[in-house]
């Protein structure tokens, strides 16, 4: 079931507190909405999320909401008074729960003592991370805030535009907006990662990160050391450069029903893909990623940005 079209949303900011120690999360999301109609009821997609505050700001007025959760992936939003149609700003506070038997949503995961959360949103699971228009009709920008424990790092579709101390041993980290993405390609994680610097390659100068576990950097080694070639023949290939900003390949240890995922910027490789100690890194093994990371990496920075932008596609 689709939501209806009487609300279209424009740009997103989300910020997100997440302990993936914990086993809830928390935060508040702001939509830039264009009502088509005035209405005393908007419909968003939300899946196991409980919704604590809800608001609508049109020409300067607030209009408190009564928040009604559906069993699966609705939340009707009632106001006491109609909303007229235009410009206005939906704001919803929320928690959920970090998935652990299953590799949906906003998870969560044990490596060797240390915890990490992990996104994977398509094709319809953003919805249980964050309320929002979880249709891959709707391209947006989205601007991500998380706050994180000082111990963590985190990585998201774009760059770090900031951080800051909180104090209690935390810190906020704000990532620069993205460029207009559906919803199921909004991708971020938090956990003590290690980081292994893959240079920059391509046509842009496209910088490459592998992003993996604690104690797994030199388990990346083959990646960094062919990703740049793949990276290098596919934008000969579509005649263009590579359209993010950046590109961390991050790995999830353990993945159920997908191996790798083309979210923009920060494309997601289960452990036994990407990562390999010397005697494990066999032609089988190397031919493998090379294959798997020449098509998420063509799914995500060249083939679907194409489509959606009117540049050259393959089939």
């Amino acid at each position: 079931m689709r939501l209806p079209d009487q609300a279209t949303p424009l740009r997103y900011s989300l910020e997100l507190t997440l302990v993936p120690a914990a086993t809830e999360f928390a935060g508040v999301i702001h939509i830039d909405l264009q009502i088509r109609t005035g209405t005393r009821l908007l419909w968003i997609n939300g899946d196991g999320l409980a919704i604590e505050a809800a608001s609508v700001v049109a020409e300067g007025v607030t209009y408190s909401a009564q928040a009604r959760s559906e069993p699966r992936d609705f939340v009707g939003l009632t106001f006491e008074r109609e909303i007229p149609a235009g410009p206005a700003m939906l704001t919803l506070r929320f928690k959920g729960s970090y998935a652990f038997r299953e590799t949906r949503g906003l998870f969560k995961q044990s490596e060797n003592g240390e915890w990490y959360a992990f996104t994977q949103f398509e094709p319809i699971s953003a919805r249980r991370a964050f309320p929002c228009f979880d249709e891959p009709r709707w391209k947006t920008p989205w601007r991500i805030t998380l706050k994180i424990q000082n111990v963590h790092t985190a990585v998201a579709n774009t760059p770090i535009a900031s951080e800051s101390d909180l104090g209690d041993g935390y810190k906020l980290i704000g990532f620069a907006e993205t460029k207009p993405l559906p919803s199921y390609l909004v991708a971020f994680a938090v956990g003590p990662f290690d980081f292994l610097d893959g240079g920059r390659a391509g046509k842009g100068g496209t910088a490459l990160r592998y992003v993996v576990p604690k104690g797994r950097a030199a388990d990346a080694r083959y990646a960094k050391e062919i990703t740049p070639r793949i990276l290098a023949l596919l934008e000969e290939y579509f005649g263009s450069p590579y359209p993010f900003e950046k590109l961390d390949s991050l790995v999830i240890p353990t993945t159920v029903n997908f191996g790798a995922m083309e979210n923009a910027g920060l494309v997601t490789y289960a452990g036994n893909i990407l990562l390999a100690v010397p005697a494990d890194e066999t032609i089988g093994f190397r031919q493998r990623y090379a294959s798997i990371a020449a098509t998420s990496l063509r799914i995500s920075g060249l083939a679907t940005w194409s489509r959606w932008h009117g540049g050259t596609t393959c089939g």
